[in-house]
């Protein structure tokens, strides 16, 4: 073979070599570092699905404790049909505490617009008793089980006897109320 024809030669399959880089490599090479950006892409999502594994029984606990508050909270805070049982108690603790309850007035119940997961109850009363009767009756309320926020107490004596006094109260207590879960 001459010199021109092995030069020839040598650029033909210098040029098959590049057409076939560029049309067999080049797309492969491509292609793996896609698949490699892939496959890190995969390893991070499986490192971050082992912590969540990992996390697991911390979790339950959490959900166990926060289970129990909700438990507590409702018992503390019953629903809109447990206020007759509260009105009920004021009685059994009049009576308990040596007061004489002379009205329950009951007001409508304060829903806000806001979705709220409890409504106020307020409640106006009147009691008649010894000051000593009348406060022991009043840390009884305000150390119920359930949330009682008393927001205002008068207290005035009697003029025909000077060891009795009358108390107007007005308290609320706070009702539970159901949400949707949407």
């Amino acid at each position: 073979m001459k010199k021109n024809e092995r030069i020839i030669l040598f650029v033909i399959a210098a040029l098959g070599i590049l057409i076939g880089y560029y049309y067999l490599l080049t797309p492969q090479i491509a292609r793996i570092s896609l698949l490699r950006k892939n496959i890190t892409q995969k390893k991070t999502e499986i490192q971050k699905a082992r912590n969540m594994i990992a996390k697991k029984p911390q979790l339950e606990r959490e959900f166990q404790t926060v289970q129990k508050l909700i438990k507590e909270y409702r018992k503390r805070m019953p629903g809109e049909d447990k206020i007759p049982d509260f009105l009920f108690s004021l009685t059994d603790i009049a009576n308990e505490h040596k007061v004489k309850l002379m009205s329950i007035n009951p007001a409508k119940l304060k829903t806000s617009g806001k979705t709220r997961v409890y409504a106020e109850y307020p409640i106006a009363f009147c009691i008649k008793g010894g000051y000593h009767q009348i406060a022991r009756f009043v840390n009884k309320l305000e150390n119920l089980e359930r949330f009682v926020k008393i927001n205002h107490i008068s207290i005035a004596s009697d003029k025909k006897d000077a060891l009795k006094h009358t108390a107007d109260i007005y308290l609320s207590i706070f009702i539970f109320r159901e949400t949707k879960s949407k």
